[in-house]
């Protein structure tokens, strides 16, 4: 089932000018892909081809942290078309937030989910959809480049607190010496833990025309129209899982990223509520959690 979840050309391009900046062949390595010059932004690759690909260099380079050298080399330029997009928030939060949800861009395989927690701490997750094959270097490629760009975007006040990957490695030095922080290796999720207050530091690419153009382009590549969303989440939730037009709704507001705060205010809920509504629309679903809840969200919508 693996198989069936692919990365996107919007990630595979800026990957390629990477590898030919570390000396490799950038055309050979989108060759090897079935990529062209005709190939459409919107094309998939297999996600494992593109694993079997890159562990292939890094076996002949000897590196045994390849994810973290590819970030180093992609750093010198954008990260193509969801590089912009994300960039050109005004927040760190907004940043992230737009980057869990148009990850779908990069890959299919993989959604992040940005959260907040009481102790002060906020994380990126990097989770896999059902059946989906980890890929070891593109996700340390991932956790670097959140490390590695929002740092040099907010001056240093973004600071990792910690990481921690599913996956093993014979280096763990390579990758403290990297984050500057604790790294786990072989724990239940690949995450990087920040300070939440960095979450309100100001990005200084901020351009609110260039980003809702590009925002409305990626809601073009990623699926409907918002309203379109909304009205085919709404007839899903109720034909499949018989939830009231009320739950929806606030599933609706779940897939668009409000936090349960948010989701009170414009719901006339208290935050309680909500968490209750929630907990009852798990159980309905059949699903875990907030998460899953949104992953679930974006699949009916983008269902036909």
């Amino acid at each position: 089932m693996g198989s069936a979840y692919g990365i996107g050309l919007t990630l595979l391009r800026p990957l390629a000018l990477a590898l030919g900046d570390l000396g490799e062949d950038s055309a050979g390595f989108l060759s090897s892909l079935g990529i062209t010059e005709r190939s459409r932004p919107e094309l998939f690759v297999p996600a494992p081809s593109v694993d079997r690909a890159l562990e292939a260099i890094a076996t002949r380079r000897a590196d045994p942290a390849f994810g973290l050298t590819l970030c180093r080399a992609s750093a010198r330029n954008p990260l193509g078309f969801f590089g912009h997009l994300v960039w050109l928030s005004s927040t760190l939060r907004e940043s992230l937030q737009r980057a869990a949800r148009f990850y779908t861009l990069v890959t299919q395989r993989v959604y992040l989910d940005v959260e907040e927690h009481p102790d002060g701490t906020a994380s990126i997750t990097q989770r896999l959809r059902p059946g989906a094959e980890r890929g070891t270097i593109l996700t340390e490629f991932a956790a670097a480049t959140v490390a590695l760009r929002y740092e040099q975007a907010t001056q240093g006040r973004f600071r990792v607190r910690g990481v921690t990957f599913v996956h093993s490695t014979a280096a763990p030095q390579i990758y403290e010496a990297f984050f500057c922080a604790p790294v786990t290796f072989g724990a239940p999720q690949d995450r990087v833990t920040i300070a939440a207050s960095a979450l309100d530091a100001q990005l200084p690419f901020a351009d609110p025309h260039t980003t809702a153009a590009l925002a409305t382009h990626a809601e073009n590549l990623t699926g409907p129209a918002p309203a379109t969303v909304e009205a085919r989440l709404r007839a899903l939730l109720k034909s499949r899982f018989a939830l009231t037009p009320q739950q929806a709704s606030l599933v609706v507001c779940v897939y668009s990223g409000m936090r349960n705060k948010e989701i009170g205010a414009a719901m006339g809920l208290s935050e309680g509520t909500v968490k209750q509504y929630l907990s009852r629309i798990y159980e309905q679903t059949g699903i875990a959690g907030r998460t899953e809840l949104a992953v679930l969200a974006a699949d009916l919508a983008k269902s036909r």
